[in-house]
């Protein structure tokens, strides 16, 4: 049975249907994903925001500030709750509704039998915690290498000595004193690229890919999946325009942000986690975390057999490999 990326975290038991889970290459998963994801989003911390400079007459930076229509931890709860609440309904529809005559198989750990649901749901919900961490990681470092100012830069960093009032106003400002609170500056020096557009998009479009991975080929309606898919694309887009009406971030901002968070959704479904292969009700029957087979043999060959004249069609076994 082909393994894949390293070690199985499913492997095989004596009894053909039931698979014991193997919880130490779970755990290395779990260690490396959220290990990288601690490094990535600490370590730019240590190493500073970079320190921009600004035009006295521009008026990209000259709005006022404003509180978060949808703040961090909203975001972050929204999101992955959204992931996590689609595939426990979509799963739930496929085992109750449709697969409901499938042998599928067994799983167990330490001689524990675990619902397959459950390990359907924490399969998925694993998934889409990959791009998810790869989206946080790449948006916290662009963040601190740009430096970008946002929309209101100037309204909380309250410039010392008037330094925009004397002189040429067309002139690029180095050195300056802030006499704003500083971890509210430090954040307006965060503006490229927008990351509640990229955690949001990123989970609209993956969710919205899931839906259609599992649930569109085996429900025989049309017009379900393209609503339900446009409510969660909607919803994502909406967060996205807060960050514009919230002076918290540029156009430009926004745009990458979306951009970012739909490539890497969509990265992370085709190539990352395959997640469009064996989403037909016939192919439950494998473990969900082993490749599926994809070449056939017969046993025995018939070219040989047909020679010696020993063709037994009641032997013939078709299997996979």
């Amino acid at each position: 049975m082909p393994e894949r990326y390293g070690q199985r975290v499913m492997e095989p038991s004596l009894d053909p249907k039931t698979y014991d889970v193997n919880g130490m290459a779970v755990a290395i998963n779990l260690v490396m994903l959220y290990g990288f994801a601690a490094i990535s989003l600490t370590l730019p911390t240590y190493l500073g925001v970079a320190q921009r400079g600004f035009f006295c007459d521009d008026d990209t930076i000259r709005y006022e500030y404003r509180p978060d229509t949808v703040g961090t931890v909203q975001l972050i709860l929204y999101n992955l709750g959204l992931n996590a609440f689609g595939v426990l309904i979509v799963e739930y529809y496929r085992m109750y509704k449709i697969e409901s005559n499938i042998d599928n198989p067994k799983y167990r750990w330490r001689n524990n039998h675990i619902h397959i649901l459950f390990v359907r749901m924490i399969t998925f919900f694993g998934y889409s915690q990959i791009g998810f961490v790869m989206n946080m990681a790449l948006n916290t470092a662009t963040k601190h290498v740009v430096g970008r100012l946002r929309p209101h830069f100037l309204d909380v960093c309250k410039l010392a000595n008037d330094t925009c009032v004397t002189g040429n106003e067309h002139r690029y400002i180095i050195n300056y004193e802030c006499t704003g609170k500083p971890e509210i500056i430090l954040e307006a020096r965060k503006s490229f690229y927008s990351g509640h557009s990229a955690i949001s998009l990123y989970c609209a479009v993956w969710t919205a890919l899931y839906i259609q991975a599992r649930l569109s080929n085996v429900l025989h309606n049309r017009i379900f999946v393209p609503i339900v898919q446009t409510i969660i694309l909607g919803c994502g887009m909406a967060i996205s325009f807060t960050r514009i009406t919230d002076n918290k971030h540029h156009w430009s901002d926004v745009l990458v942000g979306i951009f970012v968070g739909s490539f890497l959704a969509i990265y992370t479904c085709i190539y990352w986690t395959g997640l469009f292969k064996n989403n037909k009700t016939e192919d439950e029957t494998t473990p969900l975390i082993i490749n599926r087979p994809t070449t056939s043999r017969i046993e025995p060959r018939l070219d040989i057999a047909r020679e010696l004249g020993e063709v037994d069609h009641s032997s013939i076994r078709v299997t996979t490999a």
